[in-house]
């Protein structure tokens, strides 16, 4: 008794009274000096108590316990998850006077898909009983980026866009341009604009040239022209 060792052990117990611990009818608490003990029945075993699950954030790991209490080391329950897709971790806990702690801890992982899903712990004890506690999970979604960092890749992206299509439009332009001075000079579509355009300037410095000479010759052969050059 001094070291809460168990060493009297009473299975099935249901009914409440007194006892007198010892080894035999003569060598018991009664005969020796006339105590005795009380043992109290209860209806159903303790039941665990789960902590941990509280601000859960989606894709944040965190440690989400079951642990109960009881009073016997050699015989202690056993401790179950309705989850089992995470390893749990078992351990046992004197906590003094006799009184023992189970804990069952597992690394969980939030999932969007177990938002408002029921977690239980279940607890089996010797002999049988069994005790459960539940939660029910909420599940934040991860945060995603901020309204000043969306509006910017918007804004960007538009940008772009808009960059784009001025590129396009004056690319499509100069085809355009192109292909009309092609369609008037006649010349080879390999020839630049500056080139096509020098060459149509050129032909018509050409002909007036020529027509201006045809003039001037005119005027010569006319007799008036040779008197006046004589007076």
């Amino acid at each position: 008794m001094r070291r809460n060792s168990c060493s009297l052990r009473i299975n099935n117990v249901q009914n409440e009274g007194q006892y007198y611990p010892g080894i035999s009818r003569i060598l018991n608490a009664y005969n020796l000096d006339g105590r005795f003990c009380t043992v109290s029945v209860s209806d159903f075993p303790l039941k665990p108590v789960i902590k941990g699950s509280e601000n859960l954030i989606e894709g944040t790991k965190v440690n989400i316990t079951c642990a109960v209490n009881y009073t016997c080391a050699s015989s202690p329950p056993n401790l179950t998850w309705n989850i089992q897709n995470f390893q749990a971790i078992t351990q046992y806990v004197n906590r003094s006077q006799g009184n023992w702690e189970v804990k069952s801890e597992m690394q969980y992982s939030p999932s969007s898909k177990d938002n408002n899903r029921s977690l239980e712990c279940n607890a089996t004890f010797q002999n049988g009983p069994k005790s459960m506690q539940s939660v029910t999970l909420h599940i934040e979604a991860s945060a995603g980026p901020s309204m000043p960092v969306i509006t910017i890749i918007v804004l960007a992206g538009v940008a772009f866009l808009l960059l784009l299509l001025l590129l396009v439009f004056f690319y499509k332009r100069k085809k355009i341009c192109q292909t009309q001075v092609v369609n008037e000079v006649g010349q080879s579509p390999e020839l630049t604009y500056a080139e096509l355009e020098k060459k149509h300037v050129a032909n018509d410095y050409d002909t007036l040239k020529v027509e201006n000479s045809k003039n001037s010759t005119i005027e010569n052969e006319d007799p008036d022209y040779e008197n006046v050059q004589k007076n």
